[in-house]
C-alpha cells in the first residue's frame, strides 16, 4: 500500500517523486503497462496526487516528455558548444 505524503513533503517534492516514478516504470515496463495506481505505488504517494499535479495520466506523460526533451536539447547544445570550442569542422551544406 502506498504511504501518504506528509505535511513536511512539499508539492514540488511530490511532483518530482511522481515524475521519477513514472519515468522508472516507463523505462522498465513500457508505457502500455503504466497506470495511475502503479505510479502512485512506485512514488509511495496517494494516487489522487497525480490528478492534483497533472490533471490526468496524459498530463503527467506530457510533462515527462517535455522534461526529457529539454534534457536532450541541453545535452546536444553542450556537445555542440564543445565541438565549436575545439574548432571542429562545420558540416553545414554537406
Amino acid at each position: 500500500m502506498a504511504r501518504k505524503t506528509t505535511g513536511t513533503q512539499t508539492a514540488e517534492q511530490t511532483r518530482h517523486r511522481l515524475l521519477s516514478a513514472a519515468e522508472r516504470l516507463v523505462v522498465r515496463d513500457g508505457v502500455v503497462s503504466l497506470s495511475v495506481r502503479r505510479i502512485a505505488a512506485e512514488a509511495e504517494v496517494n494516487s489522487a496526487l497525480i490528478r492534483y499535479h497533472f490533471g490526468d495520466m496524459p498530463g503527467l506523460l506530457t510533462v515527462l516528455a517535455r522534461l526529457n526533451a529539454a534534457q536532450l536539447r541541453d545535452a546536444r547544445d553542450r556537445l555542440l558548444d564543445e565541438l565549436d570550442a575545439r574548432g571542429a569542422p562545420d558540416f553545414e551544406g554537406a
